[in-house]
């Protein structure tokens, strides 16, 4: 359970961080764009890799 609720912070951060970006640059594609896309698949596969294995 520690994990799931790890793993849901880091995501929640990536998103804070995204509408930081946003805002300072104004543009919806921005920097964060990629890192979005390799991020939050590779959290979600993580975590589904761990609640198979628990």
């Amino acid at each position: 359970m520690l994990i799931i609720s790890y793993i849901a912070l880091c995501l929640l951060f990536i998103v804070y961080l995204y509408t930081l970006s946003v805002r300072i640059e104004g543009k919806i594609i921005n920097v964060m764009v990629p890192y979005l896309i390799i991020t939050v698949p590779t959290l979600y596969v993580f975590e589904g890799i761990f609640v198979y294995l628990s």
